[in-house]
This record gives C-alpha cells, structure tokens and sequence, in this order.
C-alpha cells in the first residue's frame, strides 16, 4: 500500500486493526479497501491485477490441516526455546546472588535482605568463602525448576495474508467497472484529476464523489470537494 501511495499517488482507505495497537478505530492498518474507479485505473496502467483464490472458497483438506498443525507445533517449540533462552540469561545475571542465597542457607544465615547486608562473623565468613558451588550445575538446577509452556498459554501468530496459497490457486477476475454511464464518468473525473496531479481520496463522508489535494496528504490539509452531476 506504501508503493501504491508513493509511486502511483492511490491512497484507497486502510480498513484492517494495527496489531500493535488494537481495540482502537483512529490508527488503521491493512487490508488496503481501494475505489473502484482505483482498481479500474492500475489495470489501465498495467500495474495491478484482479484475482481470486479458489482455495479459500472451499473447506481445507486433510493434507492442508495437517500442514497447518505442523506450522503451529513449531511455531510453539521456537517460542518455549525463546522463552527458555530469555530465562536462562535472567538466571546467569543473578547467578552471584543466587549462590550467596545457596551458601547462607547451608550453613543456616537468615537469608533476609535486611539481615544479609549484616557483616558475618569472621569464622562463618571463612567457612562462606570456602564453600564452593559449580556455576554450570547451578545453572542446570535452576533452568531445571523452569515449568514446560503449556499449549494453551501459548501465543498465536496471527497471519495478515493467507499462508497457504499457490500459483495454481489464483484465477485472474473480469473487471466489469466502469459500466454504467455514471461510473464511466466517475473515472474519467477520477482519471482526469489524477493526471494533473491530484491526490483523490473517497468523498462520501462528506456528501461528494471525490477529495481532491493538490499535493500529498502528509504535508496537505486543503482539498477540494468533487461532485458529479449528470445533466439531461
């Protein structure tokens, strides 16, 4: 959609809820909803396609559900991996305090922050010191404490297009619009407008056919209302 705004000035209308900021109406993200008079004048230009999928008219096969399964299970085994990654860097950055927590309780020191800041008497200070604990079995110990992800708990990816088409699935669509005498004159406005450099974007919201800016709508707030009127 950024292409079609910036190389060929088809702004359409972002229909689809941002999946970093959902439950809100103001910021919108894909599907792109585009004009038909839009469609009709990047298949003019060569630069868009109409086409369908198939597949998505009919209910998934075994094979297909069976794929899809597959893709969810590892989509779940690379997140625990991510997750036990993430723990394990956590566990190794706290693994000095970890093991003064280990030795206090051997040799039976309150293990309370108030009293742990407390200097030791200088024979349990020895005997603290010459207690020694491996890192690596530690580590081993404390990832081993670490529960499994439950499926259920899990996240789900949620695709913006469909992951499973392929070539043989797309059908090329007919393209009927324009038709009707109105909708011929529509794009010839539209395409008349666009060739003189206008940006068109959807006039209904305030009873027109067209806005048009006389530059990009980022750095532009004027436009101009078009109405089309079929005289007799």
């Amino acid at each position: 959609w950024l292409k079609l705004r910036k190389d060929y000035r088809i702004i359409g209308e972002l229909i689809g809820c941002l999946p970093k900021k959902p439950r809100q109406d103001i910021f919108l993200g894909l599907p792109l909803l585009l004009q038909p008079e839009e469609v009709s004048f990047l298949l003019e230009k060569g630069i868009a396609r109409v086409v369908q999928y198939s597949c998505l008219q009919k209910l998934p096969s075994d094979s297909l559900k069976q794929a899809f399964e597959e893709y969810r299970n590892t989509l779940y085994i690379e997140q625990e991996k991510c997750l036990r990654k993430e723990r394990q860097k956590q566990v190794i950055g706290m693994m000095d305090k970890i093991i003064e927590g280990k030795k206090r309780k051997m040799l039976g020191i309150d293990t309370k922050k108030k009293k742990a800041i407390k200097s030791l008497d200088p024979k349990v200070q020895t005997s603290f010191d010459n207690i020694e604990i491996n890192k690596q079995d530690l580590l081993e110990e404390e990832m081993a404490k670490l529960s499994k992800l439950d499926k259920n708990e899990a996240l789900i990816q949620i695709h913006t297009v469909y992951p499973w088409t392929n070539k043989d699935d797309i059908e090329i669509v007919e393209w009927k619009y324009p038709s009707t005498e109105k909708q011929q004159l529509r794009y010839k406005t539209f395409k008349d407008l666009w060739e003189k450099g206008y940006y068109l974007t959807n006039g209904e919201k305030f009873g027109g056919d067209f806005l048009a800016y006389p530059g990009n709508l980022e750095y532009i707030y004027i436009y101009i209302y078009i109405y089309i009127y079929i005289y007799i």
